[in-house]
């Protein structure tokens, strides 16, 4: 069989529908159907093979795999098996211990109140994947008046961007090699998936993966077996005799030796859907499956023959082409109590961490913004200790002057108000100095001239106050917290906006 492995990262959000529901919020999946790489694929091919499309696209010889969820260490991952149980009420964990796990396929424990885990994705290291989804609202828009629809809000609910999956491409050795690399081929680099890819969502980069051992997920002993235990990595649709979907098949209705499933030992979940072809602009006929994460015990009147595990190895079912019918056979990790979790070295690349020099622009660029934000932070805390002082000014304003409470004094909240925007627009402290008070900032010259001035239109600045006893003018107390060294941007941003506040209340 040919095999070839890929990875890929969403670069941004990836919506897939496990519904065509139009009525509320369709629930979203969270993985990625093999169905969308086959679609994308043949948008490139399907013209140019001619009669070779049936073979790649429809025939099942060729399988494209579900895009699941990979760890930031390259560890690739499978949907939870439904025999794996844990503790009721336990909190959720990224990585799972067997010791606290409970695996129903191998005995039952009626001692603790076990539930089963069902979502999330398992790697054999014992991590617990979650992919992290997000719903978008969007509004119907009228191609006449370019308007929002009224009543006409829909959304989606999908998959994050940045995230990483991976999957793999089989043929059969029927297939030709160049024919492959050429499929191989198409589904490398950058694709748009799922709805609204041409629009903003959908797109994604992909890589091939190489010198990848195969299998990553070994199977058991199998040939000579009477008994089989079936971890269903993906969908499963399976057709009884009279080509009807069933979702409680026997295993010779799989091509297996005639037998019976155990219902003790299989855990089983349904759905039915029905994947909407974007050629044809209409769903595809509709799947009843057993879905992914599904396990199934059969007990065989005849033992399994090399044969049956090259059909295990293919895949069971029909519609093989997108991805269903995936199977573990007797899968190590399930045949066991407790569960035993094995480290080994990852078959992808892991997320690589970029190393640069201090002296990179983005790094200068970077402890710029940080050192902005920190000192905002100290700006602000130290600007609500000024906030007595700044009732002060007011009220001494009016003892001194003897201005009653209906006579504004002192600069006003438009006046702080343009000495908050000077601040935010300030290259540098200096220049910062220079607007506020003219000339060099603290030394004479132009002072006039500066923003805290009765000629620049700033009344109220050389309004007199007093400040420790001695008169002043507010401008020359402003000044003066200046000149103390607290002259920076972030401070001046902050103390005037609660200067704003201040003059209003003191001249109301």
């Amino acid at each position: 069989m040919r095999r070839a492995f890929f990875y890929m990262e969403l670069l941004d959000n990836l919506i897939c529908q496990g519904s065509n529901a139009s009525v509320g919020l369709p629930p979203g999946l969270d993985y990625i159907p093999g169905n969308m790489f086959l679609g994308a694929v043949a948008k490139k091919l399907y013209s140019g093979l001619q009669e070779k499309a049936f073979e790649v696209f429809h025939s099942g010889r060729v399988r494209f795999g579900d895009g699941l969820p990979l760890t930031l260490g390259g560890h690739p991952s499978l949907p939870m098996p439904l025999c794996l149980h844990g503790k009721k009420h336990s909190p959720k964990q990224d990585r799972l211990v067997g010791s606290q796990l409970h695996n129903a396929w191998a005995e039952v424990d009626e001692s603790e109140p076990w539930q089963p885990l069902r979502r999330g994705f398992l790697t054999l290291e014992g991590d617990w994947l979650h992919p992290q989804q997000s719903v978008t609202m969007k509004t119907a828009i009228n191609s006449e008046t370019g308007r929002a629809f009224e009543g006409r809000l829909f959304g989606y609910h999908g998959l994050n961007a940045g995230q990483r999956f991976w999957t793999s491409l089989e043929a059969d050795d029927t297939i030709d090699a160049a024919l492959f690399e050429r499929v191989a081929a198409g589904l490398e680099g950058r694709l748009r998936l799922g709805n609204s890819r041409n629009a903003e969502f959908g797109g994604i980069h992909v890589i091939r993966a190489s010198d990848l051992q195969t299998p990553l997920f070994p199977s058991g002993k199998v040939v000579g077996c009477r008994e089989l235990t079936l971890w269903l990595v993906a969908d499963l649709m399976a057709l009884d005799p009279f080509g009807m979907p069933t979702l409680a098949p026997r295993p010779q209705w799989l091509g297996l030796p005639e037998g019976r499933m155990v219902p003790e030992k299989s855990f089983l979940r349904h759905h039915v859907y029905a994947p909407f072809n974007g050629t044809r602009r209409h769903e595809d006929p509709e799947r009843s499956c057993i879905k992914a994460g599904g396990i199934i015990h059969f007990e065989l009147d005849h033992p399994l023959e090399d044969r049956h595990w090259e059909l295990l190895d293919r895949g069971l079912g029909v519609h093989l082409e997108a991805g269903l019918g995936r199977v573990i056979a007797n899968s190590p990790l399930l045949l066991q109590q407790p569960v035993v979790f094995n480290r080994a070295s990852p078959p992808f690349p892991s997320v690589k961490v970029v190393e640069t020099t201090e002296d990179h622009p983005l790094i200068h660029w970077l402890q710029k913004r940080v050192g902005g934000t920190e000192q905002r932070a100290e700006g602000a805390r130290l600007a609500e200790t000024k906030r007595p002082w700044l009732v002060s000014l007011y009220q001494n304003a009016r003892k001194l002057n003897g201005i009653p409470d209906t006579t504004p004094v002192g600069p006003g909240a438009s006046q702080w108000s343009g000495v908050m925007t000077l601040a935010r627009m300030a290259k540098d402290d200096t220049t910062l100095l220079e607007g506020l008070f003219g000339g060099t900032g603290m030394g004479k010259g132009r002072e006039t001239d500066g923003l805290c001035s009765e000629r620049a239109g700033g009344q109220g600045w050389m309004d007199e106050t007093s400040l420790d006893g001695k008169v002043t003018t507010f401008r020359d107390a402003f000044k003066k917290i200046c000149a103390d060294g607290q002259a920076k941007r972030g401070f001046v941003v902050e103390l005037a906006r609660r200067a704003v506040d201040v003059a209003k209340e003191q001249n109301r």
